[in-house]
């Protein structure tokens, strides 16, 4: 992957300003190669996006704009999750082989876990 070329993730010296960059590249890549990569570049930051909540007392007419607000929410999370799996693989292509050993995280295909146990990782050298 060219548009990767200099960056990636590795325990060393230079693993926290190489995480940094490494990061900044990611965002740039998905918010251009995935559907609404925008919206995955926001949950790499905050995380998933918040459930909306249906009043108790509420008018038919909240109900129904609820039920619009969940739709959408609906359709974002199976894209992002979509989107949560191919990141995950773009993740493992940046990690060197070092790296790789020390997550071992291959059979949750969790890409926000394995981007912060590769952030404790780069920063602290250490998973616990």
């Amino acid at each position: 992957m060219s548009f990767f070329r200099g960056v990636g993730f590795c325990v060393c010296r230079e693993g926290p300003k190489l995480y940094v960059k490494t990061i900044k590249q990611l965002g740039l890549y998905t918010s251009k190669q995935f559907k609404n990569g925008s919206n995955l570049k926001k949950c790499l930051k905050k995380g998933m996006p918040p459930v909306p909540v249906l009043a108790e007392n509420h008018t038919p007419k909240d109900k129904r704009v609820w039920e619009y607000h969940m739709r959408e929410l609906m359709k974002t999370e199976r894209i992002l999750e979509g989107n949560l799996c191919n990141l995950f693989a773009v993740l493992m292509s940046l990690c060197d082989s070092d790296m790789k050993n020390n997550v071992g995280a291959e059979e949750e295909l969790d890409a926000l876990k394995l981007l912060a146990m590769i952030k404790k990782l780069v920063y602290t050298g250490s998973t616990h």
